[in-house]
């Protein structure tokens, strides 16, 4: 391994990418309740309240690995845009031509297509829903290069200051918006945009170590946060459905929470020591961390064939566990494939 390579940041890299595989595995129920009970439901409801966390934890660790570094501006921007630019392009095309011949197979003809509404698709992502996550990311990396100039001149002081006031503005205030009339609000309220202020967070509890007592009350503020979501969201999707996803919100108090207990939890276990044991497996963590992004490209595929396999549709984690071993294994594979590797 690399000797500046942290073991934590790649452990964080691999339990985030299967979070967020065991969220799209097991959301079916949670955002589509029928009024009965089931199991599928309950595992929907556990999985978004106790693992809503990887979306942040990725920005939180761009944040630790990006700032306060030292950035040229030609070399980052060319970096960027290798590592995502070329994916998001070929795996947006990939998805836009996947959705139009599932039209075709349907009967629907080339004169019926309404292709100025597929080049729309394809321009703004919308063809494969869960290439959301990089808008923030391309706009996050965009301002890096500037938000680098508080990081590196401010102190611990202004740093605390900014986190949580960053807190306050983020994660509680905006709440509160949902339960007026007045719209529009929100604008005033973000500070250091939402996401960038996750990265913030990572470049923060990255490099100021806490006390051990301050962790111990951080783990179980975050544990309480993603008891909250769970009893809430129950509550409300049983009773008054029309506010059961308040609080399945990445930058909301409950998850902002867990998530940074989770972040500082990881950072502070001894890696090396506790997988020692376990052979080379320390070798191969940088490699399998490197799957990440590929994975998250490929998902959509496979998540839409396994739609149509009904015992994995019948038993959500099955299905997540399933998906998990076909995307690393199939990115695995076509890291191998020239050009296909320059992909993911």
């Amino acid at each position: 391994m690399q000797k500046d390579r942290k073991v934590w940041i790649d452990i964080l890299n691999i339990i985030a990418c299967m979070g967020v595989l065991l969220l799209h595995s097991t959301n079916g129920e949670v955002h589509n309740f029928t009024g009965e009970i089931t199991c599928n439901w309950l595992v929907g409801l556990l999985t978004h309240s106790f693992f809503l966390w990887p979306v942040n934890v990725f920005f939180m660790i761009s944040g630790y690995t990006l700032l306060a570094k030292n950035v040229k501006w030609g070399g980052y921007f060319n970096k960027r845009i290798k590592r995502i630019g070329i994916p998001i392009l070929f795996w947006t095309t990939m998805a836009t031509l996947f959705r139009l011949l599932v039209e075709l197979k349907k009967g629907i003809s080339f004169t019926e297509i309404d292709w100025s509404d597929k080049f729309l698709d394809l321009i703004l992502l919308k063809s494969n829903s869960y290439m959301w996550f990089f808008y923030p990311l391309i706009i996050i990396y965009i301002t890096i290069p500037f938000f680098n100039v508080f990081v590196q001149n401010a102190d611990k002081t202004l740093h605390k200051l900014f986190l949580k006031l960053g807190f306050i503005l983020v994660a509680i205030l905006p709440i509160t918006l949902k339960f007026v009339e007045i719209k529009g609000l929100d604008v005033f309220f973000p500070m250091g945009a939402d996401y960038l202020y996750m990265c913030f967070a990572g470049y923060y509890f990255g490099n100021y170590d806490l006390s051990s007592k301050n962790r111990r009350i951080l783990y179980i503020i975050g544990l309480l946060s993603a008891c909250l979501i769970c009893v809430y969201t129950c509550i409300m999707t049983l009773n008054n459905p029309q506010y059961y996803r308040l609080f399945i919100n990445y930058t909301f108090f409950p998850c902002t929470l867990t998530s940074w207990a989770v972040f500082v939890f990881v950072k502070n276990i001894d890696w090396n020591k506790k997988l020692a044991y376990i052979g080379n497996l320390l070798n191969y963590l940088p490699y399998i961390a490197s799957l990440s992004l590929g994975i998250y490209l490929v998902q959509y595929f496979v998540l839409c064939f396994f739609a149509k396999v009904s015992i994995l549709e019948s038993y959500s984690l099955l299905k997540f566990l399933v998906t998990y071993i076909f995307c690393i294994l199939g990115v695995a594979v076509l890291k191998k494939i020239p050009f296909i590797n320059k992909t993911i």
